[in-house]
């Protein structure tokens, strides 16, 4: 076996108490690489972390300069609950085959393992996806196996009845007989990880290890290959894809569904609503970014309280079901004692857009309303700090800082940030905090023309600070200390007006 221990610049183990595997389930462990994401691979480890079995996650942070700590994000995943053991890893990148075999020897016993899940960082992973794929092994005991895709996500469109077959096949796939199968879906057995962990591959040999693995497997009568009927991942076509040109143009052989106007649904806890409501309502709106929805809704679901969310999900053309994201949501695994509120329709005003979240859910039963972006990294702990601090002093309105901030795939964490403005407490939009009495006064918000910017959109941020500094003596302002929450600039930010400070 290779030793990929000189690869490897820092290594972390989350762990929690396990569960009694009282079905004696196969044991699981999930493998990912990512490189230059810092979004993405919080995304991918939030989905592993809430599947319906249990499932251990090894994550190979790489980096082209691993010397480069702002290319680190382990301390970006260390607040996740993993439900089992999260192996995290950061070091030089290798070729891709090697990158994945380092993840794999990020676990403590790899041996233990009965099936190894190749996870990619940025497609979409259902909450019963290892479940379905543990059913299939058990039903065939397979060695290798995999599925199509269900559904596509084109950048922002949503095709619901598309699906991928496989990235294509080569004249050298045919000849071996390998099935169609999408590399994000690859599982292999024991058996298998021990055989290709020990082919001799050259470190510097760009192969994919699809591709390798694939042929490998399919060539060797000794395993026994499976294509799975059942799916439950979604492949994310978008501008970092390496596989785009592979992918043929397939249309949704469906016809386009008219939606009426604020289409909706509304999610409550799977189990009972016996248990004492949540005292706190997150509130949000997103458009036309269906895996930064995804990522923020698995963030909040996470929390280390519980927290009912209120969603406003728009569109300018929002008679086209492509934009409509709501059927990526509904399987996520709800709190027993929360509920999600989910609404599609039209683009208003920034500011109404707001109003439009809040106004799907009955708000006198609340205490606390917290507004979040859908783009932006909130700790385990954010609603918990923000309601000690609430309790603590009393506040209307509150906000804080930035605590780290990530720049495209630079992830800053001894850096804060705050906006600029004429505003001596100039918060950070995105951990705006409202008491039932603020929260109700947005609603006297008029916009003003003179602060529309040439796009004839709103700084939405100085527009709510403006109100409430100047009702001071009506509405009672904090500042918070802890935030747990780190801002995202990347391409679609429009924010250019920001300060970085020292922690």
């Amino acid at each position: 076996m290779q030793d990929y221990s000189k690869f490897i610049m820092e290594r972390k183990t989350l762990l929690t108490s396990k569960r009694t595997n009282s079905t004696k389930q196969p044991r699981v462990l999930a493998i990912t690489t990512s490189r230059d994401r810092p979004h993405f691979i919080r995304y991918c480890a939030l989905q592993m972390a809430m599947q319906s079995v249990s499932v251990d996650h090894a994550i190979f942070i790489n980096a082209k300069d691993p010397a480069n700590h702002r290319k680190n994000y382990i301390s970006l995943l260390d607040d996740i609950d993993p439900r089992n053991t999260l192996f995290l890893g950061f070091g030089q990148s290798i070729v891709p085959h090697h990158n994945h075999c380092a993840a794999m020897g990020l676990a403590d016993r790899l041996d233990d393992y009965d099936i190894i899940l190749k996870i990619d960082d940025d497609d979409l992973y259902r909450h019963t996806y290892v479940e379905e794929v543990l059913q299939s092994y058990d039903e065939h005991n397979w060695d290798f196996s995999g599925s199509h895709s269900e559904g596509i996500l084109n950048k922002r469109e949503r095709h619901t009845h598309t699906r991928h077959e496989s990235l294509g096949l080569k004249e050298r796939d045919i000849e071996l007989g390998v099935p169609p199968m999408m590399p994000n879906s690859f599982a292999l057995s024991k058996k298998a990880v021990k055989a290709v962990r020990s082919l001799d591959i050259p470190y510097d040999k760009f192969i994919y290890e699809d591709v390798i693995w694939r042929r490998f497997l399919v060539g060797a009568p000794e395993f026994k290959v499976v294509k799975r009927d059942v799916s439950g991942v979604t492949y994310n076509i978008h501008g970092l894809n390496h596989s785009i040109p592979m992918l043929k143009k397939e249309v949704d052989p469906l016809p386009i569904k008219k939606y009426d106007p604020r289409i909706g649904w509304t999610l409550k806890g799977r189990l009972s609503l016996e248990h004492e409501n949540p005292r706190v309502l997150v509130f949000l709106t997103s458009r036309a970014r269906p895996t930064f929805l995804r990522a923020i809704i698995l963030q909040l679901l996470a929390q280390d309280i519980p927290v009912d969310i209120s969603i406003y999900l728009n569109h300018n053309d929002y008679l086209n079901s492509f934009f409509n994201y709501g059927d990526m949501l509904k399987d996520l695994p709800v709190r027993e004692n929360c509920t999600v509120y989910f609404q599609f329709g039209p683009t208003l005003t920034q500011h109404n857009n707001y109003m439009a979240s809040l106004a799907q859910a009955p708000l006198t039963k609340y205490d606390l309303f917290l507004k979040v972006d859908d783009d932006d990294i909130y700790r385990s702990g954010y609603a918990r700090s923000v309601l000690e601090s609430y309790d603590k002093h009393a506040f209307d309105v509150s906000g804080g800082y930035s605590e780290g901030i990530i720049i495209d795939s630079d992830w800053f964490k001894d850096l804060q940030l705050k906006e600029k403005g004429e505003a001596c407490e100039s918060v950070v939009g995105f951990t705006f905090a409202f008491s039932k009495k603020g929260v109700f006064c947005l609603s006297d918000i008029l916009p003003d023309s003179r602060q529309l910017d040439s796009h004839g959109s709103q700084n939405l941020g100085d527009t709510w600070r403006t109100h409430f500094e100047k009702n001071s003596d009506i509405y009672t302002l904090f500042v918070r200390e802890n935030t747990e929450a780190s801002f995202y600039v990347h391409g679609d930010n429009y924010s250019k007006t920001f300060s970085l400070i020292k922690k």
